[in-house]
């Protein structure tokens, strides 16, 4: 199993990025918290969510340039606010998203 955002990258560290994200659900935006779940927990790819996005008239994403960004922008957001005992995980995998050039 891979991560969609990463090529090559195992998904070991999934478990502890998705208890991050909830455990940091109070300090996310609805729109950064949203697209985290879809893309890490449900693993649906980029191109079917801007299909899901008529049915989240909340969710202001209208092309896949500003999925990836504010994929980026809500993983730089959970990398911040995350509780300090997954901060090393988040970190980790934002920088294996940057190595791919996958992240901005």
């Amino acid at each position: 199993i891979r991560d969609i955002g990463v090529t090559g990258v195992q998904t070991c560290a999934l478990p502890i990025l998705v208890e991050a994200i909830r455990r940091s659900i109070d300090h996310l935006s609805d729109t950064h918290y949203w697209i985290l779940i879809k893309i890490l927990v449900e693993r649906i790819r980029p191109k079917r969510l801007l299909g899901m996005l008529a049915d989240c008239p909340d969710v202001r994403i209208r092309s896949l340039g500003s999925i990836g960004s504010t994929y980026s922008r809500a993983l730089h957001k959970l990398q911040k606010v995350c509780p300090a005992e997954y901060r090393e995980s988040v970190d980790e995998f934002i920088r294996a998203r940057q190595r791919s050039g996958r992240f901005s």
